[in-house]
């Protein structure tokens, strides 16, 4: 009983994915391209033609069946007028199917010309081989898919750039950076769009640095106001010193800022609030 069922299993998916051997060459193309009607039947562009790909569609599946019964018949003489009919019918289904073609053609022009993107994807995703053999209409595909990808690529440009722009900006700096540089602690605190503080502690001893900063593309420079060294016993010395510190900009994210001046270690910092 169950290798019955296994092999009836086995016949019914052959079935489903062969076409009758009736004519074969008339129909095949036919039953081989139902699967991309039908997803074109599902697009809101073919709304005012969606009953007539209905129609066809029904008429395919159905005319499928009649193929593969006359297929099994063995007195082929006995069917003759049957077979003609069969003829006649796929004859008329590839007529049909020529007019869906063209409606295809027409609405993917009308889309194109629109600008509609989300309906012109949606009737490139269905993969309709009407798409590619129409040497017009594949020109007219190819010159609007440029244009979106080259409108696609400026928009994430400038998105790009916007980012860019934000991460070194004030908005996203002005919380307090902590982290580390090798075995000191480090502290960033962008007092404003300009003012900086810089602390670094290391075992005991502690050195707060303030000034100015500037961001410039990928580079932070320090100009440096007043540096104030702490000892372990709390005493303080603060020079009036003007001194450039450059750091380029590793990394810089919302939450995560890498610095390093050169020959020296990086900084790797965290935003804490």
């Amino acid at each position: 009983m169950k290798h019955l069922i296994v092999i009836l299993l086995l016949l019914a998916t052959s079935l489903l994915g062969s076409n009758p051997k009736l004519y074969s060459v008339l129909g095949d193309p036919i039953y081989n391209n139902l699967i991309y009607v039908e997803k074109i039947s599902k697009l809101y562009a073919f709304n005012s033609h969606k009953k007539e790909l209905l129609l066809y569609i029904n008429e395919v599946k159905k005319e499928k069946k009649v193929g593969f019964r006359l297929d099994n018949v063995k007195n082929k003489q006995g069917i003759k007028d049957y077979r003609q009919f069969y003829l006649k019918k796929l004859r008329t289904l590839i007529a049909q199917s020529k007019k869906i073609d063209l409606t295809i053609k027409h609405v993917t022009f009308d889309t194109i010309d629109a600008k509609n993107r989300t309906r012109f994807y949606a009737i490139i995703d269905t993969k309709h081989p009407t798409l590619n053999k129409d040497h017009q209409l594949q020109q007219h595909i190819t010159a609007y898919q440029k244009a979106l990808d080259a409108e696609k690529k400026q928009a994430n440009l400038k998105k790009s750039q916007a980012n860019y722009k934000l991460l070194r900006s004030y908005k996203n700096l002005q919380k307090l950076w902590k982290g580390h540089q090798k075995d000191a602690k480090i502290i960033l605190d962008f007092k404003n769009s300009t003012q900086l503080v810089l602390t670094t502690q290391e075992n005991t001893s502690q050195q707060v640095i303030e000034g100015t900063y500037r961001l410039k593309r990928n580079r932070l420079t320090l100009t440096t106001r007043a540096i104030t060294n702490i000892d372990k016993n709390k005493q303080k010395h603060t020079r009036i010193r003007t001194i450039k510190i450059i750091y380029t900009i590793k990394k810089i994210t919302t939450k995560e800022l890498i610095l390093q001046a050169t020959h020296k270690e990086p900084i790797v910092l965290k935003k804490v609030r």
